[in-house]
């Protein structure tokens, strides 16, 4: 073998390396941030868990019963894609209405948490969680 076409070897050898390396480091950091993602998501898990079931309960009336009955679905779970898009409409309304002026906070709570479960279901296929 002539000493030019070792060096080229050589050459290409260290490269070949250093792209490895570099593609470890980069799964390892992909690795790790997976990890952390998910313990973010089980530790905020219990929070919209609350939210979800707790906080829905503060915004009935007793006089707007599709919206108590509503919100009774979603306390429990079992709101279907058209009910969550209507529980949305109405709460979008009141928030913008200042129905219970007392409540906005308890309002975007859970309108955001609504949201998160509309687009699970229209982008994941699911009926429900």
């Amino acid at each position: 073998m002539e000493a030019d076409t070792l060096n080229v070897m050589i050459a290409l050898l260290a490269i070949f390396i250093s792209i490895v390396g570099l593609l470890t480091q980069h799964f390892t950091s992909i690795a790790r941030l997976k990890e952390r993602i998910a313990t973010i998501e089980v530790k905020i898990e219990p929070f919209w868990k609350l939210v979800e079931q707790q906080l829905p309960l503060l915004l009935k009336q007793h006089s707007a019963f599709r919206k108590d009955e509503l919100l009774d679905k979603m306390s429990i779970g079992g709101l279907v894609l058209p009910e969550a898009k209507e529980l949305d409409n109405i709460l979008e309304y009141e928030l913008k209405e200042r129905t219970m002026p007392d409540r906005t906070l308890i309002y975007v709570m859970v309108l955001g948490r609504l949201k998160q479960v509309i687009f699970e279901m229209e982008n994941h296929g699911f009926g429900r969680r």
